[in-house]
């Protein structure tokens, strides 16, 4: 599978962070016909996590918020760390 871009779909990540709520089962579903990877942070504590698809990785922080770009940041050092050859990172807003 490629994406519109042309870019092989398993060497893309979605990264969602979320603070108190998880992203939606919809959502997830969604990206993961989209990309090859779906990593979720979560920054601080999740309320009420949904069941997520088996792909989804979940990235957890803590239980102390430290903010939205610090979410980011983590996500993509985990992909560095992970999976060094990526060729694009989505960012989402969950």
């Amino acid at each position: 599978m490629t994406t519109s871009g042309g870019l092989a779909a398993e060497r893309v990540w979605a990264v969602v962070p979320c603070h108190l709520e998880p992203p939606s089962l919809e959502l997830l579903r969604n990206l993961d016909t989209h990309v090859g990877h779906i990593l979720v942070v979560e920054d601080g504590q999740v309320v009420g996590a949904s069941a997520r698809p088996e792909r989804v990785e979940t990235l957890e922080l803590g239980e102390h918020r430290q903010g939205k770009g610090h979410a980011i940041a983590a996500g993509l050092a985990y992909i560095r760390a992970h999976d060094p050859g990526a060729e694009a990172v989505l960012l989402l807003d969950a």
